[in-house]
Order: structure tokens, then C-alpha cells, then sequence
């Protein structure tokens, strides 16, 4: 029995295969092919990229895997005929249908074979690009485009934007035509019902990384006080919102630090015509770095850039609290994560929030633009341990239900039995 990925990035064997560094990001994808390592399947993974010399097929010992060409919409379509053609899959499954090369596989595969798992939802997320960030800083303006035409940068947020709305309309072909989608939460559920009531929504939690189901329990007595958790990369992940609510915290707790992971430190010594460029064509790392110079909290951040599973466990175990502040989100594996490890967690109440924690009992939850609110919070955990305590357990314990492995496991298992006898 053969299977058929589509995943947005590439995964680890291929990448150390490569010589290149695992991506941090897709960690469910990682949990599901280890989860499908003792069974039946064959696996066939594709991704596309832009650097055209790693093109290929690489036959490996955990799958088979192709990186296709990020090239035009029919050079992908090709390319994804001749890998259907030669590898003959039962079926197809489509991880994400963020970029178009979810729409390129899905228009040459047959609807009847295919699921689609949906990650996030590009139809709702381009409201949310500015993600609270002043219009006059999102703004794409003519020194933008002249640093992308010398390929010195220049992109603004609204150019992330402008991505969103065009990608979206792929993801919109996709959803109207799929037959089997699971919509992973509530949120995604509902917004696939907005766009095609007919198909099939099937249901299959995410399998986190295995370094999480290890037994691994954070301990109050154990983490260092006044720490904070976060994921800082594009704007809707709201970093710049955690900010704001940090330059609060700080006023009771000076000593507050930050550990911030995925992308590297932001902070960047422009002087002299570089700073005059950057402040004429501010771009989102500039804003960040405005917003840690106005609040003066640059010695309470710290940046260890990207990180494999192992590290960001024992990070978030040595750390006091988690924050998730998205503009929005479907459902995150990475509060999945610090659940499961029963790290205390405060999330913005979007996408499938409120299924995740009961606020006050699993941990807090809180409107995205009340920062106020996200530091009081935080202020709550750093100043009792009992409570902390509390809600380490009824988080862990919620997490191994909505993120246990054998259970999900076994959904996906049951998923792919149903596309195989088409009862789907």
C-alpha cells in the first residue's frame, strides 16, 4: 500500500541527506511518518523548492522522497504527473493547502483518492497580515520595490499580504473541489463548511514529535523563574503583540527574559544611509527591533534560533510559562507541545483556542489586542508556584487526550483504510 505526501517544506532525512539543517517547523509531519514506520505503508513524500539544483528523487531508508521545482503552476503540474505516473500511490494526501503547490497536485490527482489536511487557512488569515502592526509601518512603498529589483530586501508586510490573497485563491479551488478534508479543529471545520458543504470532513488529531511523549514533565520547582516560551516569526504569530505585554511584566518582574525561538535575533546595528533605508522601507524585523528599543527590552530577549525537537523540549521545560499571542491560528502543535510537557500556557483566543485550554482550569486564554490582559497572566504564573502547579497537571492531562499517539495513530490509520476501500 503506497501513499502519497505533499508537505510545504523538506523534511528532515532529505535535508540531513542534503547536508542542510532540519527544519524547526512541520512537527506533526515528523510525528506522522514515525507513527506509519511500523506498518504497511509505503511512503512517497514531495515538496518543491526554490533551489533547483536539489531537483530529484531521493530514495531513503524512512521513504521515498522528490523535491519538485518551485517553478510556474504548469512547469509543478508536470512535474507532479510524471511522480503519479511512475510511483502509481493508492492515494494521495495533501498536507496544507497554503502554497500552490497543493492546488498543482490536487488539479492532476484524482479528487476520489485525496485528502486534504488543512494546516491553516489562507481565505481568513490575509485579514490578519498587519496583525495590529501601525498601516503607515505594513505599507509597501517605491523604496521597497527598488531593494527587491537589486535583491537587497525590501519585504513589507503588505507584500505578505498581496502573497496571502493570491495563494488563497489556489486554496479556494482546492477546497471547493476536495471530496475528503479533515479540517483538524472546530475552526478549520467551519470555515471548510463555508466554502464546500458537500464534502466529507474526517477527523485525525495531530501526532507531535516523539521527544514530547517521552514522559517528560515540567516541575515549578525546577524551571527558571520568570521565564517566557515563545515562537517569533511572521507577523500573524504576534510577537510584536508579546512585546507590549512584556514592557508591563518587566514593571513587576525587571529580571523577565524571553526565549524566543525559529528565526535568529532581529536585532540589527544599522547605522548611518543602511539605517535611513531601513527606516524608509521598514520591513518586519525592523519593527520588532523599534519596538525592543522603545520599550528598552533587548536584555530581556534571547534568540537561540532554530532548534530540533530535543533542544525545544528541554527549553521549554527549564522555562515558567508559554505563550502562543497569534493574530490567528487553526491549531497549534506547538502548544500541543507545551501541554503535553505541562508547561503553563497562556494562547490568544483564536481558531481552536477555546477546545484546547478551559481558561483559568488548563491554563489562560485571552483576546489578541488586550495585551494588558496576556501580562496579567503572566503575572499570575510567575507569582504562584500552587496555581502553576495546577494547571501544569489539567494541561498535561488535556494534551494527552487531544495529542495522545496511540489514539491518533490510530485515526490516521483508520483514515487512510477508508481512502483505500473508498468509504472515505
Amino acid at each position: 500500500m503506497k501513499v502519497l505526501w505533499l508537505v510545504n517544506g523538506i523534511m528532515p532525512d532529505p535535508a540531513i541527506h542534503l547536508g542542510m539543517a532540519p527544519s524547526v517547523f512541520g512537527g506533526w509531519l515528523v510525528g506522522a511518518l514515525g507513527a506509519l514506520r511500523s506498518t504497511d505503508y509505503e511512503l512517497v513524500i514531495c515538496t518543491t523548492s526554490k533551489n533547483d539544483a536539489l531537483a530529484g528523487r531521493y530514495p531513503l531508508e524512512s521513504a521515498v522522497y522528490y523535491i519538485v521545482k518551485d517553478g510556474s503552476l504548469s512547469e509543478q503540474q508536470r512535474a507532479f504527473r510524471q511522480i503519479l505516473a511512475a510511483e502509481r500511490p493508492d492515494f494521495v494526501h495533501i498536507f496544507g493547502t497554503e502554497f500552490i503547490q497543493s492546488w498543482a497536485l490536487f488539479s492532476v490527482a484524482d479528487p476520489g483518492r485525496t485528502v486534504i489536511t488543512l494546516q491553516g487557512l489562507l481565505l481568513f488569515y490575509k485579514s490578519k497580515v498587519f496583525a495590529d502592526i501601525p498601516l503607515k509601518i505594513c505599507k509597501d512603498n517605491l523604496l521597497h520595490k527598488l531593494l527587491r529589483l537589486v535583491h537587497k530586501g525590501g519585504q513589507s508586510i503588505e507584500l505578505q499580504k498581496r502573497s496571502f490573497e493570491e495563494r488563497a485563491q489556489y486554496e479556494k479551488l482546492i477546497l471547493e473541489n476536495a471530496k475528503y478534508i479533515n479540517g483538524l479543529s472546530d475552526w478549520g471545520n467551519a470555515g471548510v463548511r463555508m466554502i464546500n458543504p458537500d464534502c466529507e470532513l474526517i477527523p485525525c488529531g495531530s501526532i507531535l514529535r516523539d521527544a514530547f511523549y517521552d514522559g517528560s514533565q515540567w516541575d515549578a520547582s525546577k524551571c527558571e523563574p520568570h521565564t517566557i516560551f515563545c515562537i517569533y516569526s511572521y507577523p500573524i504569530k504576534g510577537f510584536h503583540k508579546l512585546l507590549e505585554a512584556l514592557a508591563i511584566v518587566r514593571m513587576y518582574y525587571p529580571d523577565v527574559k524571553v526565549y524566543a525561538i525559529a528565526k535568529p535575533n532581529p536585532y540589527r546595528d544599522y547605522k548611518g544611509l543602511k539605517k535611513k533605508i531601513m527606516d524608509l522601507a521598514p520591513d518586519y524585523e525592523w519593527f520588532v527591533q523599534s519596538q525592543i528599543e522603545a520599550y528598552g527590552l533587548k536584555g530581556n530577549l534571547v534568540f537561540p534560533g532554530y532548534l530540533n525537537a530535543e533542544a525545544v523540549k528541554n527549553l521549554m521545560l527549564r522555562s515558567n510559562v508559554f505563550v502562543s499571542p497569534s493574530a490567528i491560528e487553526n491549531q497549534s502543535t506547538a502548544v500541543g507541545e507545551a501541554m503535553l510537557l505541562g508547561l503553563p500556557t497562556i494562547i490568544s483566543c483564536v481558531g481552536d483556542a477555546e477546545n484546547m485550554i478551559a481558561h483559568g482550569k488548563e491554563g489562560y486564554v485571552y483576546s489578541f489586542d488586550q495585551t494588558q490582559m496576556l501580562a496579567y497572566y503572566i503575572c499570575k504564573i510567575f507569582g504562584d508556584k500552587e496555581l502553576a502547579a495546577r494547571l501544569s497537571f489539567a494541561a498535561q492531562k488535556k494534551a494527552s487526550v487531544l495529542f495522545g499517539k496511540e489514539e491518533n495513530t490510530a485515526m490516521l490509520l483508520d483514515l487512510y483504510r477508508k481512502m483505500l476501500s473508498h468509504e472515505a
